[in-house]
């Protein structure tokens, strides 16, 4: 087995039934703030995106979509997605949010989205510099938080590193030491990165 089977096996073993979620979910709360993601109540605190269309790329099970509202067009994507209980599909189709089992390395770069979610992902993917470029080609917005510097493992192939994802986004995130209950203690990078030429 491979790097990136080893990887997607042990994503898979992670998220397992989907149910179990909690820790995951609590975790979105503060990568929302970072991403600079308004909570409104509406009715029960839910992210306004203000008509926009919107990809969550490496979304998992438990998307941000699902704790928002007002977007014209929403798609989760995951490598995974076929491979979650089939609920899980179904409980983002009930609320118009598209399903798709894709890596976000194989990105049609001919669709358009206003805004891009990229949280705690990058470690997981193949090729997370060739994702970063096509994010940068298809969206006027990108809402990043990652890790930086967490040594790899079988659940994470790659060390992201705060100079080249600054190279990758056309700009400079902030950097923030963490410790908080249920996160890496590390340090972790985050931005709102816009202004790109999509040609």
């Amino acid at each position: 087995m491979n790097k990136w089977d080893t990887a997607q096996h042990s994503e898979a073993d992670f998220w397992n039934t989907c149910t179990k979620t909690y820790v995951e979910e609590t975790k979105q709360f503060f990568y929302a703030t970072r991403m600079k993601l308004g909570f409104h109540d509406y009715p029960l605190s839910s992210i306004d995106f203000q008509g926009k269309s919107v990809l969550d790329i490496g979304s998992g099970p438990t998307s941000l979509l699902l704790k928002g509202h007002n977007y014209s067009k929403a798609v989760a994507a995951d490598p995974l997605m076929n491979t979650f209980p089939e609920w899980v599909r179904e409980r983002y189709r009930s609320v118009g949010i598209t399903p798709l089992s894709i890596g976000g390395e194989d990105l049609d770069t001919t669709q358009h989205f206003d805004e891009i979610l990229i949280y705690n992902v990058l470690q997981h993917v193949q090729d997370f510099e060739l994702i970063l470029y096509k994010s940068r080609k298809i969206a006027n917005v990108i809402r990043v938080v990652e890790w930086l510097e967490v040594p790899s493992d079988s659940l994470h192939p790659h060390v992201l590193k705060e100079e080249v994802l600054n190279r990758c986004l056309g700009g400079n995130g902030m950097v923030e030491q963490v410790h908080e209950p249920y996160m890496f203690d590390a340090q972790m990078y985050y931005g709102v990165f816009k202004g790109f030429d999509n040609k």
